[in-house]
């Protein structure tokens, strides 16, 4: 976890020097160290609770879902995006044919959006 106060730090700068106009995206895959299935007790799972909670600080725009975030199953990911976490996916729907998160999502700065 040592490289998200970097990142943080990094966001911020970037922020401050283009006047707020900054579209922060994450490609995915940092929740969990690889992919797999663990369960709640477990120290992965522990730390990836820890890296969601700090992600969804970070105010990102869009965090791409990469297989490896998976590892802690659907709901776990559902509870993240509930907490401000901004989750994108264009090839995760439910059985009813409706997607489990936005496939994209969209800003507009200075009328362009």
């Amino acid at each position: 976890m040592g490289g998200l106060s970097e990142k943080a730090n990094s966001l911020s700068n970037i922020r401050k020097n283009n006047g707020g106009r900054v579209i922060g995206v994450d490609a995915g895959n940092s929740l969990f160290p690889r992919k797999g299935h663990y369960f709640p007790d477990s120290a992965e799972f522990i730390n990836a609770t820890a890296v969601a909670e700090i992600y969804s600080l970070l105010e990102l725009d869009a965090v791409a879902v990469g297989v490896n975030d998976l590892s802690g199953g659907l709901d776990f990911l559902q509870e993240t995006e509930n907490r401000g976490l901004p989750w994108v996916s264009a090839n995760l729907y439910r059985n009813d044919g409706t997607p489990v998160f936005p496939p994209y999502i969209s800003k507009t700065f200075d009328g362009l959006s």
